[in-house]
């Protein structure tokens, strides 16, 4: 068996942020690449103080990769995974590493079998262990075991 070091709770995720993300494809990169191709620059090439060249080329620059490439706002997932420990992920790299072993002919595919069929249990015994963690230190226990009820059906849909 494959020795692996003590786990340890990853931390809780933080609440759910938004964050902005560029809008990068081919049509708007296409977009940016022509408007870029029409701009006059010689304003730019002739000025002679680099540090105002440099900074009129890079506000000019930002405004079309705004125009051309937008941001949008979107919503990190909230991640409910506490049961993920640090030994876990290991484990599913070991998991992966087997089964590139067992698919070059390396190792027997009873021996890959038998360690995901102890991974699976393992994996299973710890999201159980937190989900009763959970509703056992949540105030309204009712609603509690309703959200995880919610939660682990709207995945199986």
């Amino acid at each position: 068996m494959i020795s692996i070091p003590a786990s340890r709770w990853i931390p809780e995720s933080e609440p759910k942020t938004s964050i902005q993300r560029r809008i990068i494809n081919e049509k708007t990169l296409g977009k940016l690449h022509d408007r870029m191709n029409v701009i006059d620059w010689s304003h730019i090439l002739s000025e002679t103080n680099p540090e105002v060249g440099y900074r009129d080329f890079i506000k000019l620059l930002s405004r079309e990769i705004d125009d051309c490439c937008p941001k949008r706002i979107a919503k990190n997932k909230e991640q409910n995974s506490r049961w993920i420990t640090l030994e876990i992920k290991q484990k599913c790299q070991v998991k992966r590493q087997l089964y590139e072993d067992m698919s070059n002919n390396l190792i027997d595919k009873a021996i890959y079998m038998e360690y995901c069929k102890n991974l699976d249990f393992e994996i299973r015994t710890l999201k159980k262990n937190c989900n009763s963690q959970y509703i056992m230190n949540s105030a309204n226990k009712s609603k509690a075991t309703w959200n995880l009820v919610k939660k682990n059906n709207w995945r199986q849909r």
